[in-house]
C-alpha cells in the first residue's frame, strides 16, 4: 500500500510519529514503520533504526515464543532497518560498528547474500575494511556465502587499490580475494589502471590467483588484454586451458573454430574435451549462431576407440536446440528401450517442456502424455549406433 499509494508516506517533519512506532509492542506496526522509514531514507532516521536493530537483536532469544507470522515480520523487519541503515547513515563509525558485529550471525537476504554484509559494501572504505577484517579471521559457510557477493558488488574506482591489495595478500580468505578480483575485473574495462591490476595477478608467478586473473582478462576483452593473453600463452603452458578460454571470450570469431577442432580430435583426453565444451557451451546465443554448422559437427564427437560419447553428444544436441530449435538428427551408444530412455533423459526433458509451452493453459494434454509424445519424437531423430567396440587393453 505505502509503494501504490504515496499519500500514506508521512511528511518529513512527521517522521517522529514513526520512529516511535518502532518502540511498540506490536511487531507488525514496528514493520510497518520500517518500510516507511526505509522507503524516505531520512538521515533523522539512522539512531531509531540503529535501536531498533539493537532491540530486535535482544529479542531472538525469546522469539520461540512469538508465533510464525510474528517471527517472520520480525526478521523481515530487521532485514530492512539494517539495508535502510547502511544507505542512509554514510560515513558513520557508529553504524560501522554495528554492522560489523552482526557479521558472525548475519541472515540471508531473499535473493542471496547477508543483510549485514550487502550493507557494509555499500559504506565505502570503512565497510570495505571491516569486510577484510572478517575475511582475516576463520569463516564458516555461512559467512564465506555472505562474504562473496557483498566484496564481488563493490564498483568504487577510489577503493581498486585495497581490492588488489586483498587479491595479494594471502592472509585473507580465498573466498574475499576472488571476489576482489572479480570486482577489479569488471571495473577493469573502464580504466586503464584498473586493467594494469589485473594483468599484473596474471603475470606474478607466484599468484594463486593467476588462472582466475587470466579469465577476467578474457571478459575486459581489450586489446592490451589480449596481447597479455597471446604472451601468456606462449609461456605458460600449464595455463593453457585459462588462456584458451580467455581468447575465446575475448574474440570468439578466431577462436571458436580452432576450439570446435580440438573438441572433435580423438587425440583430445577426455577431461580436456569436457572443458572444451563447457567453453562452447557458454557462449552467448549471437556468438553461437554463426557457428550452428560447427556445433553440429559436434554431434559427431567420439572416444578413442570410435564409440560415441553420449553425454555430450546430448549435450552439444541440447544447446543447438536452445539455440535454434530444430531436431537435430543424433546418434547414441545404447543396447535397448530402457537404455535408450536414460541416455536420451535430458533430450527428452527438452522436448517435454518445448510440448508443455506449446499446449500450456489449454488443459489438452495431462504431463504423462506430454512425456510420453517427448519419448516418440526423440525416436525419429536419434538413431542407435551401429558400430563395433575395439577390444581395449590394459
Amino acid at each position: 500500500m505505502v509503494e501504490k499509494q504515496p499519500n500514506l508516506l508521512p511528511s518529513r517533519k512527521s517522521l517522529n510519529q514513526y520512529h516511535q512506532y518502532l518502540l511498540d509492542e506490536n511487531i507488525f506496526i514496528q514493520c510497518f514503520a520500517v518500510q516507511v522509514l526505509s522507503g524516505l531514507k531520512d538521515k533523522s532516521s539512522a539512531e531509531p533504526l540503529r535501536q531498533f536493530i539493537l532491540d530486535t537483536e535482544r529479542r531472538r532469544g525469546y522469539a520461540d515464543a512469538l508465533g510464525e507470522k510474528e517471527r517472520a515480520a520480525m526478521e523481515s523487519a530487521s532485514a530492512a532497518a539494517l539495508a535502510a541503515l547502511g544507505e542512509i547513515d554514510e560515513g558513520s563509525s557508529v553504524t560501522i560498528e554495528l554492522l560489523a558485529s552482526l557479521l558472525r550471525h548475519d541472515r540471508p537476504m531473499e535473493w542471496g547474500g547477508g543483510v549485514a554484509h550487502s550493507a557494509l559494501a555499500k559504506k565505502g572504505r570503512a565497510g570495505l575494511r571491516a569486510l577484510l577484517d572478517e575475511a582475516a579471521q576463520p569463516l564458516d559457510r555461512n559467512q564465506k556465502e555472505f562474504l562473496r557477493p557483498a566484496v564481488a558488488s563493490i564498483k568504487d574506482p577510489e577503493l581498486a587499490v585495497d581490492l588488489y591489495a586483498c587479491c595479494k595478500d594471502p592472509k585473507y580468505h580465498e573466498v574475499a580475494r576472488k571476489a576482489a578480483l572479480w570486482s577489479l575485473g569488471e571495473m577493469a574495462k573502464q580504466s586503464p589502471d584498473i586493467e594494469q591490476m589485473v594483468i599484473n595477478i596474471a603475470e606474478d608467478e607466484q599468484s594463486d590467483l593467476r588462472s582466475m586473473a587470466i579469465g577476467r582478462l578474457g571478459y575486459v576483452g581489450s586489446t592490451r588484454a589480449r596481447n597479455t593473453l597471446l604472451k601468456l600463452g606462449k609461456t605458460l603452458p600449464q595455463e593453457a586451458h585459462a588462456v584458451r578460454a580467455a581468447l575465446l571470450a575475448c574474440n570468439t570469431t578466431d577462436q571458436l573454430p580452432a576450439v570446435v577442432e580440438a573438441f572433435l580430435s580423438s587425440k583430445t583426453l577426455p577431461d580436456e574435451r569436457s572443458r572444451l565444451w563447457g567453453l562452447l557451451e557458454g557462449r552467448t546465443n549471437a556468438e553461437l549462431l554463426p557457428y550452428e554448422r560447427q556445433l553440429g559437427d559436434c554431434l559427431r564427437v567420439c572416444d578413442v576407440n570410435g564409440v560415441p560419447v553420449n553425454h555430450l553428444r546430448v549435450a552439444v544436441w541440447a544447446r543447438l536446440f536452445s539455440l535454434t530449435k530444430n531436431h537435430y538428427p543424433v546418434e547414441l551408444d545404447f543396447s535397448d528401450e530402457q537404455c535408450f530412455q536414460r541416455v536420451a533423459t535430458r533430450i527428452i526433458s527438452c522436448l517435454r517442456s518445448e510440448l508443455d509451452q506449446r499446449y500450456s493453459g489449454t488443459g489438452k494434454y495431462s504431463y504423462v502424455q506430454l512425456k510420453a509424445m517427448a519419448l516418440e519424437e526423440a525416436k525419429t531423430f536419434i538413431t542407435k549406433w551401429g558400430g563395433e567396440r575395439k577390444e581395449v587393453k590394459p
